[in-house]
């Protein structure tokens, strides 16, 4: 997403969260799904475009600072409940 490239993914639920609607979603153990959603995500121009504007807005949800703070909060809320 970060690279301008409209993505297609599996609809598996952690990818959902992560994606949001910014990439076309398939049955990962479907290969025609898998197939027909790259073809159409090619073919589609207005689809493609939507999926590379709104990956771009996604992804500034995300950043290696921001996931790191995360497991940091997380870790400690996991020593203080322990230490109690």
């Amino acid at each position: 997403m970060a690279c301008g490239c409209p993505t297609v993914v599996s609809n598996l639920s952690s990818l959902l969260e992560i994606c949001s609607d910014a990439s076309f979603y398939v049955n990962l153990y479907d290969l025609e799904c898998i197939a027909e959603g790259i073809e159409r995500v090619i073919e589609d121009e207005n689809l493609k475009d939507t999926l590379i504007q709104k990956g771009f807005l996604r992804v500034k949800n995300f950043s290696w600072g921001k996931s790191a703070k995360e497991h940091i909060r997380a870790i400690l809320e996991l020593i203080n409940r322990n230490s109690v």
